[in-house]
Parts: C-alpha cells; sequence; structure tokens
C-alpha cells in the first residue's frame, strides 16, 4: 500500500470540496481559508478588531488567521518536506480586502459580511476591490512573494493552481444565483489576469474544468462555484493526473 500524498489546502470550499473526491491515496495536512493572499503577505491587521464572534470553531479560527496573516506559519508548522502536494485556489479573493494602518490588510470574507464589521470597517479603511487595478497590484506583489517563499522551501514545485471557472447554470439549465452581487460570468472575467500571472509564475499547469454544473441540491447551499458530483470528480482526477505525471507520485 502506498503512502498516502500529504495535502496542505490553501484557498476555499472549491479545493476542499474537491479534496474529497481524492480518496484514500490522499491525506489532509492542514487547510487555510478565508485569507487572500495580500493579508496573507502583508504584516497582521493593525485596524480596529471587527466585532464578529461565531458559533463555529472553523470560522473563528479562519478570522483569527486571516487578522494574523499566519498562512505562511501554518504552512511551517506542517513541515514543507512533509508537504507533498500544495493545492491553491483564489475563490476566496472575490470580495476584496480592506486596506488598514501599516501596509496591513483585512479580508472582506463572507462571515464578516452578514455582522455588522463591513459597514464601520469600509467607513474607515479603503477597500480594494477584486478585479481593480489597485487589488490586482496588490495581489501581484503578494503572490511574487507568495512565490519567493515557496521556492526557498522546496513547495513551488509541489503547488497545484486550481482554476474552476463559475458555474453559469447549474444541471438543471437554471442560471446560478449571484455571489454577494457577482456573477458567474463577471467572477470569470475578473479572475483571467490573477490566473494569467499564477500560470507565469508556478511551473505546474494551472487546473481546469470545462463547462461546470452547479448543483442545485449542494450541501452549502447552490452558488456558482458549488459544483456537481461530476464535476468535482472530473477535477479529482486531473490533479491526480498531474501529480503523477508532473510532480512524481505514483
Amino acid at each position: 500500500m502506498r503512502t498516502p500524498i500529504r495535502t496542505f489546502i490553501y484557498g476555499s470550499c472549491v479545493s476542499r470540496d474537491t479534496f474529497e473526491y481524492l480518496g484514500d491515496d490522499f491525506t489532509l495536512v492542514d487547510y487555510v481559508a478565508r485569507q487572500s493572499l495580500i493579508s496573507a503577505m502583508t504584516p497582521p491587521w493593525a485596524g480596529d478588531a471587527p466585532h464578529a464572534g461565531f458559533d463555529s470553531k472553523f470560522q473563528q479560527r479562519m478570522l483569527n488567521g486571516d487578522k494574523n496573516s499566519n498562512l505562511m506559519r501554518r504552512i511551517a508548522k506542517a513541515k514543507p518536506t512533509d508537504i507533498d502536494l500544495l493545492l491553491w485556489d483564489i475563490t476566496d479573493e472575490r470580495l476584496g480586502t480592506w486596506c488598514g494602518p501599516d501596509g496591513s490588510h483585512l479580508t472582506r470574507t463572507v462571515e464578516l459580511l452578514r455582522t455588522e464589521a463591513p459597514e464601520r470597517l469600509s467607513a474607515k479603511y479603503p477597500l480594494r476591490r477584486f478585479g481593480t487595478s489597485e487589488h490586482f497590484t496588490e495581489w501581484l506583489r503578494a503572490v511574487e512573494q507568495f512565490v519567493t517563499r515557496l521556492r526557498s522551501t522546496g513547495l513551488l514545485t509541489r503547488v497545484v493552481p486550481i482554476a474552476v471557472p463559475w458555474a453559469t447554470h447549474n444541471e438543471l439549465g437554471q442560471a446560478t444565483p449571484t455571489s454577494f452581487g457577482m456573477d458567474a460570468a463577471e467572477f470569470n472575467m475578473l479572475a483571467q489576469p490573477y490566473l494569467a500571472a499564477i500560470a507565469h509564475l508556478v511551473p505546474i499547469p494551472v487546473m481546469t474544468v470545462v463547462t461546470p454544473r452547479a448543483s442545485s441540491t449542494h450541501q452549502w447551499s447552490e452558488a456558482p462555484f458549488h459544483y456537481t458530483d461530476a464535476g468535482y470528480a472530473n477535477l479529482a482526477e486531473l490533479i491526480s493526473e498531474t501529480c503523477e505525471r508532473t510532480i512524481g507520485f505514483d
């Protein structure tokens, strides 16, 4: 029996849900979500603390991690030499970041948008919206730093970026709902330069699934980035093939 591929996930439910379709050949080391790469590569949040408390320990842990810009510390704690695969998607970049004092950033997460924090934070700190030149410039600087740090730890050649388009329709042929005002067509258009930058900087090709469909009965509710079983299975197959062909697992 071969040793499972030790997988670190940095991204969103897109990567995390796909992981469940990879099977016993893969084991999860850690999962960092709700943390923009801009936040991860800049100092810990130095602005007002968002007044948010969640019943979900996972949500609270991700918020605290974002405030502390702890992505690289989580990777270090997992030990880069013990990570065989780093899955990465940019879905959580979609809501942008607040720009705080001393170059710090805080991710505008779904959880925070369901509290009173955004109104107070937006009144005091500039918002870098996904797809704007300001956000892309900040993000590009962050991704270059991220790639440099991954290269220094030997992890860069084990990164598999996932680039699944948001689904414009579900499996019933119905148009998918928007997510906080953003629809699938808009996200897919805005994401293009980000994915192009990743494809340029990361040696392993960006993965994709052609014409995905959203699931109308997804466990996390219907959304353009909550896919059907077939979509996840297709993506998992592509990841497995990439691990065998490019990373060198068999």
